[in-house]
């Protein structure tokens, strides 16, 4: 039993060997942020899909070298501590047996541990009287050895006393006032993340649902606006996992 383990062992350092020989140049480790919207407003129905979309964009993907750091959204989202920070340990091409042993471990378990805490998060509403998602920006660290992509799982409806998207009506008369109003309030400045991609997977109201004070449209371009001035670019804008 103990030469058949250590064949499969051996098996498995020189197939990832193999790959890493084939693969043609190194892609930069990914460092990806996730941010959850812990408010009342995103409807229930919204969990499962929300689940998906981290495992298929985030979780399912990660590989040797990436890391992810999980926020809660909600009135304390700028103070708040990360949900969990997992960074996998980085393999060289001619790593031994152990290293790719642990290496896999440590893969394997920030996969589940992640995927773990994006669930419990989604099922989690926090109480408060805001939604605070324009100060998340300033969480995102931009990391010198990693890409940096952002995951947003919210409706994006910053609930706010100085700007409720719940109820005041986006228009092309006010967006780019609004816009410049909130990067100002922030203190968000050009160049900020520049580089970093945003993606936004939005909640999915049922059939029959009135619709909100703004519609997806109007919403998409508010954000890209802010986004835009701080060097991001907003790469996805949709109920629909990319």
């Amino acid at each position: 039993m103990k030469v058949l383990l250590k064949l499969l062992f051996l098996t498995s350092v020189l197939q990832f060997r193999a790959s890493a020989e084939t693969a043609g140049p190194a892609q930069a480790p990914v460092q990806h942020v996730i941010f959850v919207d812990q408010s009342a407003s995103p409807g229930q129905g919204d969990a499962e899909r929300w689940i998906e979309a981290a495992n298929r964009m985030v979780f399912e993907p990660l590989r040797f070298g990436d890391s992810f750091i999980i926020y809660g959204v909600h009135d304390h989202t700028a103070e708040s501590a990360p949900l969990l920070e997992v960074a996998v340990p980085a393999v060289s091409h001619d790593a031994g047996m152990d290293e790719i042993i642990r290496a896999r471990v440590a893969l394997r378990g920030a996969r589940e541990k992640g995927a773990e805490t994006v669930r419990t998060a989604v099922h989690s509403t926090v109480r408060s009287q805001s939604t605070r998602l324009i100060e998340s920006l300033r969480r995102i660290q931009r990391d010198s050895h990693r890409r940096t992509e952002v995951l947003y799982l919210s409706d994006m409806l910053e609930s706010t006393r100085d700007l409720d998207l719940e109820r005041t009506r986006l228009t092309s008369a006010n967006l780019v006032a609004l816009a410049q109003s909130a990067v100002d309030r922030h203190g968000l400045s050009r160049g900020l993340l520049d580089g970093v991609a945003v993606y936004c997977i939005l909640d999915s109201p049922p059939v029959g649902v009135s619709a909100k004070a703004n519609d997806r449209q109007m919403l998409e371009r508010f954000w890209r606006l802010i986004l835009t001035s701080v060097g991001a670019k907003l790469a996805g804008f949709d109920s629909r996992i990319q």
